[in-house]
């Protein structure tokens, strides 16, 4: 990397360098205003916890400003500390958010109040808590921001704290990647990240005038527009989106969440004069015809069994839209659907949205990266003189992408099953539940089965099983890789403190 200039090493005079500290205080920071807006939404409200909110605001965000200020990220970093900075802005983020919880009283354990915090930070709609109506307006509003920041402003800030974060870590960050296609929206990180966030900001406001505009109450409509572009779920009522019974919300909410799971990357290049980037990209094709197609299946089902009427037909594919782009607002319980169903709906919790999208999962592209594999395998065994190639659409896939995509499916598929048997275990779920709350978790989707089904809290699991399905979360949010290759600089440092002989034996293991 170039040595920075004259005016930059200028800049830099006065400052300490610490990457962890820069993005620790500039978290801190962010949270402390989000709890401050908090504070004036419930003082207006007139509720009795204004003061705390604006105390924990103040405590919070005042200390990360001026950490963040006088701190400044070093010019060169390995991948290692760049993904390990990565995994402190999530930690930092889900410690401090538990805060609103315990100070207000709406929570009185730290491990409930951060599985609360965990759950919003990634975007996941799973939830310990119950009487939202009766809650006051700063926990509502802090719960549903907690979401908009992990969709995708706090992964941008990142990239904005960190514009020297080269392509090959923003791949790994998967899916909030302001990539499409290989080609980055502007020549710099820190342009792309500006553009995504004035994309990101006139999403939510446009959702939110709609949510208005049909029938939600002002708060309710800010509320659920943060939760909605986020692909997050969270609502302001026990009843989730079943609580308006308006046909127009439940329309304007589809549309918007098969939005929010689709790749930014692509609306930004339709707003500047390419319209039909959307339409030519295979993956958004894609993506729509999975959704559409757990939605017929879905609807045909229930249709036979309990007759077609355009109420069941709007409901269902409100369901299946919600699960497929990792949204989890709760409308129709699908525990009464039929089990075959039910089972397409674990699998579409586990595919999940689009890359580029704020949507979690496996992601569209690496579905097409393992189905083109398969397709070329097996033509090898065919023709094996040929030289057959991954393509999506008309762009070849590098074997090297594949070589990632396939790593990652095993990894995915690994702490999956041992997730899994870590839920049953220490959860004492059944299996059924169990797999569905990992595949859930894992997908950020946040609705199970079972016991953990629509109209469910997650508080019947036991402790044990709450913290594992919160590794799972955070796991599935930031894609795995950051969360591995963030602990090197912990395991690094452990290891420098063992004995030679027991740490080059563990390096040995490590390397295979």
């Amino acid at each position: 990397m170039r040595a920075p200039s004259a005016l930059g090493q200028r800049e830099r005079f006065g400052k300490r360098e610490s990457v962890y500290a820069n993005v620790m205080g500039f978290s801190l920071a962010i949270a402390g205003a989000g709890m401050v807006v908090c504070a004036i939404v419930e003082k207006l409200d007139g509720g009795s916890d204004a003061m705390k909110f604006l105390v924990a605001g103040l405590v919070v965000g005042v200390p990360g400003l001026v950490v963040w200020r006088r701190t400044v990220a070093p010019t060169r970093l390995s991948t290692a500390t760049i993904f390990a900075s990565a995994l402190t802005v999530w930690v930092t983020l889900v410690l401090v958010g538990t805060i609103p919880y315990l100070v207000t009283g709406v929570l009185h354990r730290f491990d409930l109040a951060l599985f609360e915090s965990v759950s919003g930070f990634t975007t996941t709609s799973s939830t310990i808590l119950s009487g939202l109506d009766s809650l006051g307006k700063g926990v509502l509003l802090w719960r549903a921001m907690t979401q908009w920041f992990g969709g995708i402003g706090v992964v941008v800030f990142l990239v904005s704290v960190l514009p020297f974060l080269n392509p090959a870590g923003i791949e790994h960050l998967g899916g909030v990647a302001p990539q499409a296609g290989g080609e980055r929206l502007a020549p710099r990180v820190r342009e792309t990240a500006k553009r995504l966030v004035l994309l990101y900001l006139g999403f939510t406001v446009i959702v939110a005038g709609l949510y208005r505009l049909f029938g939600m109450s002002s708060f309710d409509a800010l509320a659920h527009s943060l939760t909605t572009v986020s692909t997050g779920g969270f609502s302001t009522h026990d009843a989730s989106f079943a609580y308006f019974h308006r046909a127009a919300l439940e329309w304007v909410a589809i549309v918007a969440m098969l939005l929010a799971g689709g790749n930014f990357a692509l609306y930004w290049r339709a707003l500047r004069g390419k319209p039909f980037a959307i339409l030519r990209s295979v993956e958004f094709r894609v993506y729509l015809a999975l959704v559409s197609l757990v939605g017929l299946v879905a609807i045909l089902s229930n249709g036979l069994r309990h007759g077609m009427t355009g109420a069941l037909v709007r409901r269902t594919l409100f369901t299946t839209v919600s699960i497929s782009t990792t949204t989890g607002y709760r409308l129709a319980n699908f525990e009464h659907w039929s089990g075959s169903v039910q089972l397409l709906l674990i699998f579409a919790m586990a595919i999940g949205a689009m890359a580029g999208s704020t949507g979690s999962g496996f992601k569209v592209y690496r579905l097409m990266g393992i189905v083109g594999h398969v397709r070329r395998h097996l033509f090898r065994q065919l023709h094996p003189r040929s030289v057959p190639v991954v393509r999506i659409g008309h762009e070849v896939v590098p074997d090297a992408v594949i070589s990632r995509i396939l790593g990652f499916f095993g990894l995915f598929m690994g702490i999956g099953a041992a997730a899994t048997i870590g839920v049953a275990a220490l959860g004492g779920l059944d299996l059924r539940t169990a797999i569905a709350a990992v595949t859930t978790t894992m997908g950020n989707v946040g609705i199970g089965l079972g016991r953990l089904g629509p109209g469910h809290t997650f508080r019947a699991v036991p402790a044990g099983g709450r913290w594992v399905l919160m590794g799972a979360m955070l796991t599935g949010r930031l894609e795995i890789y950051p969360v591995l290759l963030g602990l090197v600089p912990l395991a690094r440092s452990i290891s420098d403190r063992l004995p030679r002989r027991l740490s080059r034996t563990l390096v040995r293991l490590g390397r295979g």
